[in-house]
């Protein structure tokens, strides 16, 4: 009996482990996905990758809602060229996940160049169109 149960209990938690790894490639998917979505100004993509109730913490504090957001990201206000993520790590808790990374954003603002060093979490949740973004905070590092 205790072999059963030490058989079932090694099984569940393999289970889990797979589960947990193709949740994390699916949210670092989404992750990327925002990335090219912001880059590209991709309405449509960020419609679907940012939740309704998403809070985008700016490294200056300012605070967008996810239409503040798209709309600075296809009006032009805010233009991405590139966003390059190194040393990131994604934890997942159900259907909840984490990103945390660094990130190099290459862009203009309001007619500006800039190139800017953060380091940012980015929080995901499962919902009915899959991994959404619910909130992102991120500060400002050096290079």
């Amino acid at each position: 009996m205790t072999r059963v149960f030490s058989i079932a209990c090694i099984a569940t938690l393999l289970v889990t482990l797979c589960t947990a790894a193709d949740s994390a490639k699916e949210v670092l998917a989404a992750q990327e996905a925002f990335g090219k979505a912001s880059v590209a100004g991709d309405k449509a993509a960020l419609d679907k990758l940012l939740h309704d109730d998403l809070q985008y913490v700016h490294s200056s504090g300012q605070l967008d809602s996810k239409s503040v957001y798209i709309g600075n990201i296809t009006s032009g206000r805010s233009k991405y060229l590139a966003m390059e993520m190194s040393g990131t790590t994604v934890r997942v808790f159900g259907n909840y996940a984490s990103v945390r990374t660094k990130l190099v954003v290459r862009g203009e603002q309001q007619g500006k160049e800039m190139i800017t060093h953060l380091n940012v979490l980015f929080a995901w949740v499962k919902a009915g169109k899959g991994w959404q973004m619910v909130d992102r905070q991120a500060i400002r590092v050096q290079p």
